[in-house]
């Protein structure tokens, strides 16, 4: 809900430890400093965040409203798209947003960067 509401409507417990104070206590043989059980845990972590169909919707949305796009021909894109290329349309984007892409353009983008016709920036 703090994500979809885009504020803070639950507020996490406050903590009384230090995370490097937990991460000691949960050495093992097979994670053996702190560091690493915390950065393990920020993977687990990350994971069951990701899990929820509310969080993968919210960043899903952020990710094409703010993602951009920008493509520049090869030295072979250069030499054979003409206007009559069906790369033609995608040799020189600049900052397109992502979320402006209509069936299958960035299918067709990389295909032309996997062709060798374009850079994908």
């Amino acid at each position: 809900e703090n994500l979809q509401n885009q504020y803070l409507k639950h507020a996490p417990k406050p903590i009384e430890r230090s995370p490097l104070d937990v991460a000691e206590e949960r050495i093992t043989t097979k994670y053996q400093s702190p560091e690493e059980v915390l950065r393990r845990a920020r993977i687990v972590a990350g994971f069951r965040l990701f899990i929820h169909p509310q969080t993968r919707r919210y960043v899903s949305e952020r990710y094409f409203e703010r993602a951009r796009i920008s493509t520049r021909p090869t030295l072979k894109g250069l030499r054979e798209i003409d206007w009559m290329h069906k790369y033609y349309a995608f040799q020189r984007l600049r900052r397109k947003p992502a979320g402006r892409f209509s069936g299958t353009d960035f299918v067709q983008i990389e295909a032309a960067v996997k062709e060798g016709f374009v850079h994908l920036d």
